[in-house]
């Protein structure tokens, strides 16, 4: 299989077979039904590095011939990322047509081998009926800082593969504003005009989020967001951050405290809601502060219901402070061992939960004199 790095076309010899210990041959490779033609030095691609342009799903394959000193010949093609684009006997390349990335495509021909590398280039280009041409022109060509400020997601956060697409959120704009979102990168050019009224937020489809951070595996990945204030013929850069689209997903599941509803709550990544996993177990009272073990199985909580550790295995209380004496809230934000056998508590967070044991959930105890 041809590796990920970039060819010049050049040939290289594919495996030789070798004589075997019991007389027979054995083959090094995959094996070959014909040799190179008496004559044929060089093995090479032609072109050595081709690209593929899918816009808005529309795209054309690519055409790669093998040649033996310059001379057409038939080939075996193969080529990794299948899931980018595939390679048909005759040579073409034929994009999947959802995501951007690289090909390297090997043709073998007799003892022969030799790479070429297909670029693919993802653009898309969502404009609502609200947004005239003369707007995306001006948004477009924004090139001054803006007064409004993108608040979240950071730059230069690092995002797992699978998650749900980010919410942005940024604050200082108007009623009526217009603006350019764009995502951008390697392999990618994903441009989204859109309107978003105070308090302003917007957040792609989970499917367009795919397509973009699959196309960037691995890769930086450039936010762009531009804004023309309401009644003016003029667009400001609102934010210009560097993302990285990390190459794998993210394992295990993340737990937080939803003050809403007072519970711990889990999520796993990429799942479109998360689980309230506690009240399926009976408990629906406060369960506030929490650790959880590494390896998964145990959730310590310090809050007010009677559990102090969970079984997150079969989703069951295994034990609680109460049964020896000891309060539930001298196990909050307690340190707790990768197998969650060994819990570490915390002294001055010990007296602030004693002197507060009794107090609705969610309000701040009293410093201790």
């Amino acid at each position: 299989m041809a590796s990920d790095s970039e060819s010049d076309g050049t040939a290289t010899d594919a495996p030789t077979t070798t004589e075997g210990t019991d007389g027979g041959t054995a083959t090094t490779g995959t094996p070959t039904t014909t040799e190179a033609p008496v004559g044929c030095n060089t093995l090479t691609v032609d072109p050595p590095e081709a690209t593929i342009v899918i816009d808005n799903g529309v795209h054309a394959p690519v055409q790669l011939n093998a040649l033996c000193d310059g001379q057409p010949v038939t080939a075996t093609w193969s080529a990794d990322a299948s899931y980018i684009a595939s390679i048909d006997e005759k040579g073409l390349v034929e994009a999947g047509g959802q995501y951007g990335g690289q090909l390297v495509v090997e043709a073998l021909h007799g003892n022969k081998t030799a790479e070429a590398t297909v670029s693919v280039f993802l653009k898309l280009d969502l404009v609502p009926p609200e947004i005239t041409e003369a707007d995306k022109s001006i948004l477009d060509g924004a090139t001054q800082p803006d007064t409004a400020i993108l608040s979240y997601p950071y730059d230069g956060t690092v995002f797992p593969k699978g998650l749900q697409p980010a919410e942005l959120m940024w604050h200082g704009s108007t009623p009526g504003d217009k603006y350019l979102v764009r995502y951008s990168g390697q392999f990618v050019d994903a441009k989204f005009y859109t309107l978003a009224e105070p308090p302003s937020r917007h957040t792609i489809s989970k499917a367009q989020w795919v397509q973009i951070s699959e196309s960037s595996s691995g890769l930086p990945l450039y936010l762009d967001v531009h804004r023309m204030p309401a009644g003016q013929q003029a667009a400001y850069v609102l934010a210009d951050d560097t993302w990285t689209i990390a190459s794998q997903p993210l394992i295990g599941s993340v737990y937080y405290w939803a003050n809403s509803l007072g519970r711990v709550l889990r999520i796993n990544p990429g799942a479109d809601a998360p689980e309230d996993f506690l009240l399926a177990g009976g408990q629906d009272g406060c369960s506030t502060c929490h650790s959880a073990s590494a390896d998964g199985t145990r959730l310590i909580i310090g809050g007010d219901i009677t559990p102090s550790t969970w079984d997150l295995v079969n989703n069951t209380p295994v034990f609680s402070t109460t049964s020896v004496g000891v309060p539930v809230r001298n196990w909050a934000m307690s340190a707790i061992s990768p197998d969650g056998t060994v819990v570490i508590e915390n002294g001055e967070m010990n007296l602030r939960a004693r002197r507060a044991a009794s107090r609705a959930c969610g309000t701040r105890p009293p410093a201790p004199s």
